[in-house]
């Protein structure tokens, strides 16, 4: 009744999504949807270090995607991949597997996924994407970590991020360059007070050098322990 008095789009759609994070909704709904399964090593063992930085290796099929949604633990997050489609297939999945429509898509072509959508208010949900308004944003590196390089206009990533959470997914796929910005970003996130997990697949011996000497703290979860059930 309340939300139906305020005649602002976009102040309606900022009480929402404090709402919903306040609420917990999308953590709620994947543990309903868990209801009568038990948790898989990978996803038990993010939902009890949800207030750690963490790394991750699993296999494809372990529960990666819905471990990192528990890890969020509804809090302010952004979950980035390498590639459009698969972020694409990322923000489809949170939106009809568990029914959160407070979910962002941010990419290079997110406009064009936007205009398939059964909607309205589309420039309205890619002007709050590109301003970083949802609770949880799917999205490309590229446009997140703009911030590291101190550009004029992309101080707002950085203090949006200073109390986020962030998750990188199949991190084994991007170049040694685009490494390099993500360590030092992810440096600079720690430093700020956010918190980040690593979830792949394949984690290269040298980035857990590189980790290690720009003193990124994190908990890896013993490989015996995530592994397909």
């Amino acid at each position: 009744e309340e939300l139906k008095k305020v005649s602002d789009p976009d102040l309606r759609d900022d009480i929402v999504g404090k709402r919903n994070i306040e609420c917990k909704k999308l953590k709620k709904n994947i543990e309903q949807a868990f209801a009568d399964k038990e948790l898989r090593p990978a996803q038990k063992f993010m939902n009890d270090h949800k207030d750690d930085n963490v790394v991750v290796i699993a296999p494809t099929g372990s529960g990666k995607t819905e471990a990192a949604l528990l890890w969020l633990d509804g809090e302010k997050g952004f979950y980035t991949l390498p590639l459009k489609v698969s972020s694409n297939a990322i923000y489809d999945r949170i939106r009809k597997d568990y029914s959160y429509e407070d979910a962002a898509l941010l990419h290079s072509d997110s406009m064009s996924r936007y205009l398939r959508e059964d909607s309205d208010d589309v420039q309205e949900k890619y002007t709050r994407a590109k301003m970083l308004a949802q609770p949880l944003t799917v999205c490309t590196v590229d446009q997140l970590f703009k911030f590291v390089y101190r550009a004029l206009g992309t101080e707002i990533f950085a203090a949006t991020l200073k109390y986020s959470k962030i998750v990188l997914d199949e991190i084994q796929s991007y170049s040694p360059q685009v490494i390099a910005t993500i360590i030092y970003g992810l440096k600079m996130i720690q430093e700020l007070g956010g918190r980040f997990a690593i979830i792949t697949a394949t984690f290269p011996p040298v980035l857990g050098h590189f980790m290690d000497l720009y003193g990124l703290r994190s908990r890896h979860a013993p490989r015996g322990r995530v592994s397909r059930n």
